[in-house]
């Protein structure tokens, strides 16, 4: 009797293990993905202070050779006076703007890293409040609810609201409030979806997004024209987004852009 109940024990435990490492990719609460918080860390070093520190580096270059910066883009330009090194620091503080239009930069790449890693962050984020059912889906909306408007509030005064001029002199989109709000969008479908439906919002958003560019006529430029003043996002900015535009004819933090982040 001892020896099989020893034996149905081991059987239990091996069994025990074995589910264990099946469900070790499963997100429970107060797990943590060391690469994501390393990300993070990467994304918010440039955030914070990492293009000063190459800003000032490559102005002292610039200082040196008398080098001429566009007052347009911010680009430094280069000549063959400059060593290596050199150069190196003056080309990273160039990727270090944002672009005016077309193309892209390394700097504007750490936004959507951001919006990226809060998105990764959800499933961990949740699991703790999600496991305990009805209640703490509850205070995930709450907090939800708590957080968007606060950024949203945030992302004003940080842009003057408190030097308040007049409507038309203040900016109310921001960073902040872009974050705030593509939180809180993806939260909600995150939140009432399954992995299918997530997949599917993923295609019907950025699918959407792309045709509406393409399609859709703007007053007194067409359909397709994507100029900083002829392309849809912009038309709907200057139609309905209130107060001051911070490229006077759009807003890098518009209306319709938040529906593809």
């Amino acid at each position: 009797m001892q020896f099989q109940r020893k034996g149905i024990n081991s059987y239990k435990i091996k069994g025990l293990k074995e589910e264990k490492r099946n469900n070790d990719h499963l997100v429970t609460p107060g797990n943590r993905l060391l690469s994501l918080d390393a990300l993070r860390g990467f994304d918010m070093f440039w955030i914070v202070s990492g293009e000063g520190i190459f800003h000032g580096l490559a102005r002292s270059v610039r200082q040196k050779y008398g080098l001429i910066q566009d007052k347009t883009t911010w680009q430094i330009a280069m000549t063959d006076q400059m060593n290596l090194f050199e150069k190196m620091l003056v080309g990273i503080s160039n990727q270090l703007h944002h672009t005016v239009w077309n193309g892209f930069t390394f700097y504007d790449l750490i936004f959507p890293l951001f919006i990226f890693i809060a998105g990764i962050s959800m499933p961990f984020s949740y699991a703790k409040q999600l496991s305990v059912g009805a209640e703490g889906r509850r205070n995930i909306y709450r907090a939800l609810i708590r957080r968007t408007v606060l950024l949203i509030v945030l992302g004003m005064i940080v842009n003057g609201l408190l030097q308040w001029k007049s409507f038309d002199e203040t900016r109310f989109a921001s960073v902040l409030g872009r974050i705030a709000l593509s939180c809180f969008f993806a939260a909600i479908i995150y939140l009432n979806t399954s992995l299918r439906g997530r997949i599917a919002w993923f295609v019907f958003i950025l699918l959407g997004y792309w045709l509406a560019l393409r399609l859709v006529p703007v007053p007194g430029f067409g359909p397709g024209i994507l100029t900083p003043e002829g392309n849809l996002s912009a038309y709907i900015d200057r139609l309905w987004l209130p107060g001051k535009l911070h490229r006077k004819v759009y807003d890098p933090e518009g209306l319709f852009p938040l529906f593809r982040q």
